[in-house]
């Protein structure tokens, strides 16, 4: 043991017993953290000397590995698909380096840039005419059968309340768990689903229809690129690749 960790754990309780186990105090929470950003620094600097390539956790809804890939060839990128509220647990614990999240769900510890707005649509079989949509939405709601994101979303609860409007019981054929995963299932179903509007890039057009609702426009997200200065201080090498990522993940 060093003498600094002999001073630190003579100074500060980093560990305290409860309940007959041991846990981190608030003190020790703060220094595993703080440790996460060295670490992966020292990694960024051994993977520099070996020719190796680095890691970065980037943690959004949406995978965009090819445009990545090609500019930035030396990182090798992990890409969990996470919950805003978890994205920002990750980024402030240090287990997450880099996140796309709500600017709303900011904190004062992040630093983030703007990267444009996401914006949704229901998306409907094109057997069913969407230019009918709004004065017919009730019979549309009881004719389809619709995949949406597992768990509690304001999405989730904006489409349940526009069915309660109608005086329809959504029927759900499917839970994803992003939305990858529920425009890999319309392209082999006849399903519905609200998708962020470019989806219509994956969707075609002969089978699909993307159909602007109003109440789907309160729920446009202005997105972030988020990240802790706490790692970038450290981490010369993910601070080079935040400088370059903006233009890659923009949101038009």
């Amino acid at each position: 043991m060093s003498d600094a960790t002999l001073l630190l754990t003579a100074v500060v309780e980093l560990i305290q017993r409860r309940r007959g186990r041991f846990a981190l105090t608030a003190a020790g929470q703060s220094l595993v953290k703080l440790s996460r950003a060295w670490y992966a620094g020292l990694e960024d600097f051994a993977c520099g000397i070996t020719a190796q390539p680095v890691e970065f956790a980037l943690a959004a809804g949406e995978s965009l590995l090819a445009r990545l890939r090609e500019r930035l060839p030396g990182v090798t990128w992990i890409l969990p698909n996470r919950q805003t509220e978890e994205i920002v647990a990750g980024l402030a614990e240090g287990t997450t380096d880099i996140g796309i999240v709500r600017r709303d769900a900011m904190t004062k510890s992040l630093k983030g840039t703007p990267i444009g707005n996401l914006e949704f649509a229901l998306f409907i079989p094109a057997k069913f005419d969407g230019a009918k949509v709004s004065e017919d939405f009730g019979d549309l709601l009881r004719a389809l059968d619709f995949v949406v994101l597992e768990g509690s979303s304001r999405l989730n609860d904006a489409l349940i309340r526009a069915a309660e409007r109608a005086g329809v019981k959504l029927n759900v054929a499917l839970r994803c768990s992003s939305f990858n995963q529920a425009a890999e299932v319309l392209r082999s179903h006849s399903f519905a689903a609200i998708l962020p509007s470019n989806a219509k890039c994956v969707l075609s057009p002969e089978t699909f229809r993307a159909v602007q609702l109003p109440f789907l426009k309160a729920r446009a997200r202005k997105l972030v690129l988020a990240w802790n200065p706490r790692n970038t201080a450290v981490r010369s090498s993910l601070a080079a690749a935040i400088r370059h990522l903006p233009p890659l993940l923009k949101f038009r």
